[in-house]
């Protein structure tokens, strides 16, 4: 492995260690290689303690669709942190293109994900990537990703940004890989955590439109969760809340009886950063549904505006024998319920269940 001087693989002060804590929460657990301004590979193998598993799914549990791209996001990040010379720079999602989800990531998969830059020209310009995520050799996942560079620095930036005089690392070819640093573990700490990503609905029309609310969380400590840090709300988890509304809008129009997988997004463009303290509030419209499949709309406001955009497909599981997996829909009804779909008053609210033998309550 060719490492240049003042560069320790795992060590106190190593370079990619430092880049990698710098992130608001941590996805990967290691680096296979990387060749700088080309491409990086990592993995992230799925333990079964992960936080968010409980509620994704019950008895179900797979790593969702937007933590894929969230670690493909930090694996992009790497990649440029390791090729750049001079300060760092901050980036951020711009837009997700093309995102097919193909198979599910279970607890004791690996995940291999592989970033090749596209357009890395421009030294303050746009960055974009193509992105696949593998396990076991089969195509599970496949994006394309643009990142934009921030304007400004947030206020509590670590210092590690701005680092001066730093030179590009070289590439590693070799079998060896380099083992990030955890963040603390899931099962070491009992806190409560949900995988939720919208407070509550505040309007919505049967099989057409609805909205739903987020509150912006104000800055916090890292979380001890270790594997990610709920308390930010970036572009991955505003898609999964604008996932979540559009989702729950096509459950309901199935009479709750075909659940919502999230399997396509055509695009999600990001306009706007959250900024703490206030709030998001998204707006799913329901442009088709069908036997096997619904498209959905959704923009996310910020005040008045728009802060985010994306066009979302999901296909529709039900419980037959040919389901795979095999997800009840009492999972998505309790979501509904946790955020008071039912209490929205607005004419076309959802439908109690029809065989109430059939409520998990």
């Amino acid at each position: 492995m060719a490492i240049r001087k003042g560069f320790r693989v795992g060590g106190q002060g190593s370079t990619l260690e430092g880049a990698y804590e710098a992130m608001e929460f941590s996805i990967l657990d290691r680096i296979v290689g990387w060749v700088p301004g080309r491409w990086i590979r990592a993995e992230k193998r799925l333990q079964e303690n992960e936080p968010y598993l409980p509620d994704h799914f019950p008895g179900i549990p797979v790593l969702p669709g937007v933590l894929i791209l969230e670690g493909m996001v930090q694996a992009g990040r790497l990649l440029l942190d390791l090729s750049e010379p001079g300060p760092r720079r901050r980036f951020t999602v711009e837009w997700f293109r093309g995102v097919k989800f193909l198979r599910f990531v279970h607890p004791g998969d690996r995940l291999e994900i592989c970033c090749q830059l596209v357009d890395f020209r421009k030294p303050d310009g746009p960055v974009e990537m193509l992105c696949l995520g593998e396990v076991g050799g089969r195509l599970a996942v496949s994006a394309r990703i643009r990142l934009k560079t921030c304007p400004a620095q947030p206020a509590g930036a670590e210092e590690f940004w701005t680092l001066k005089n730093r030179e590009p690392l070289a590439g590693s070819l070799s079998a060896q890989m380099v083992q990030l640093p955890a963040q603390g573990t899931a099962h070491s700490h009992r806190e409560a955590f949900r995988w939720l990503w919208i407070d509550r609905f505040t309007e919505f029309q049967s099989g057409a439109w609805a909205e739903a609310y987020k509150q912006v969380p104000p800055p916090s400590p890292p979380s001890h969760l270790g594997r990610i840090n709920p308390q930010r709300l970036n572009a991955t988890f505003i898609l999964e809340g604008m996932a979540q509304t559009g989702g729950l809008l096509a459950f309901e129009a199935t009479g709750f009886r075909l659940s919502p997988i999230m399997a396509r997004i055509p695009q999600a463009e990001f306009h706007l950063e959250a900024r703490p303290g206030e709030s998001l509030v998204y707006r799913a419209s329901l442009e088709r549904l069908g036997p096997e499949g619904a498209a959905v709309t959704v923009t996310s406001h910020q005040l008045d505006q728009l802060q985010a955009k994306a066009q979302i497909l999901f296909a529709l599981i039900g419980n037959g024998a040919e389901a795979q997996p095999k997800v009840d829909p009492a999972i998505f009804y309790r979501m509904m319920t946790e955020m008071a779909a039912f209490d929205v008053p607005t004419p076309g609210r959802p439908m109690p269940l029809a065989q109430p033998s059939s409520s998990p309550y």
